[in-house]
């Protein structure tokens, strides 16, 4: 009998926080058996399926862009003494954008091939096999572009390759991340489809469900004016992305009310970023922390059948 699921948005780079959150809870024991994630959140509920606390932390607080892209379509300002510590800032890579789109004739702007082969390195296959032992249900949400439908991939029908290339799809964020080539199918991530798989975790049994989601619960309306045509495909992405998130949330809490299932929710206190595929070191350690702490003051938001709660 399944019980408790952890279940983990979407948010790049923004993973650290929830990866903080993940570690508070085990330290206050709690424990799942369920676990469902797209994007960085298959990474996530993965590694917390295995229970590599260390190798989660390390995972979001030491790693690069040299460990997700191959060819990184964003390089990153060299930080001066002085400058502000909470603040990133980038531009795009033209050359790599050019190199890799017009001279290697690929069909997104950057390749993070780098990132299976760090997905190997903390997960290795012995924690795969661990996680086999277990009497748990553990899901990787990818979009099957090819089919243009979302797919929730479980851990008992893959070997270890299949879990690796599949979290790797998950998290490969168009049309800045390679599109992963599987079966004869094109995959791409996760959260184009499905954010916030919360039904899904109910329909495995969940009758608790740790929804952790790397944004605000109600972020603030802002005004953006597009400065080129990259940026408006990033705007555009992330205007869908926004509002896929409050349709999974939506869905999520009216199939939770009807089942009688309590649902906490953990939403980040501040916008964390701009661009989640920005991974800075630095930036990622303090929102590790701050997702730890979070936790750990138990600030989350809980929702019980009878009591649903409005945006």
């Amino acid at each position: 009998m399944y019980n408790r699921a952890l279940v983990v948005n979407s948010g790049g780079s923004k993973g650290s926080w929830g990866a903080g959150i993940v570690n508070a809870l085990k330290d206050m024991g709690v424990t799942h058996d369920i676990y469902v994630g797209s994007s960085t959140g298959s990474l996530i509920v993965t590694m917390a399926a295995a229970d590599k606390k260390d190798g989660l932390k390390e995972g979001y607080t030491t790693i690069g862009f040299e460990d997700i892209f191959t060819l990184s379509p964003f390089k990153v300002k060299k930080r001066k003494k002085g400058d502000d510590p909470t603040k990133v800032e980038y531009r795009l890579h033209y050359w790599n954008i050019f190199k890799n789109v017009v001279l290697r004739g690929k069909h997104s702007l950057g390749d993070h091939t780098a990132l299976r082969k760090t997905i190997e390195r903390f997960f290795a296959p012995e924690d795969y096999e661990y996680v086999l032992s277990k009497d748990l249900q553990l899901e990787v949400v990818v979009t099957n572009f090819t089919k243009k439908m979302t797919e929730f991939k479980n851990l008992n029908e893959c070997s270890y390759e299949d879990l690796c290339d599949l979290m790797w799809a998950s998290a490969a964020a168009p049309p800045f991340m390679t599109n992963v080539e599987k079966n004869g199918y094109q995959y791409i991530d996760g959260g184009v489809l499905e954010m916030l798989p919360i039904q899904r975790a109910i329909e495995l049994g969940a009758t608790e469900v740790d929804v952790i989601v790397l944004n605000e619960r109600e972020p603030k309306v802002e005004e953006v004016k597009t400065k080129n045509v990259l940026h408006y495909v990033g705007n555009l992405i992330d205007m869908i992305a926004s509002n896929t998130q409050i349709e999974d949330e939506k869905v999520g809490k009216l199939f939770a009310d009807n089942k009688d299932v309590k649902l906490n929710f953990y939403y980040t206190p501040t916008k964390l970023t701009e661009n989640a595929l920005i991974f800075e070191k630095a930036q990622m350690k303090r929102w590790y922390q701050e997702g730890y702490d979070f936790a750990k003051d138990k600030k989350f938001l809980t929702m019980t059948a009878k009591r649903f709660f409005k945006r």
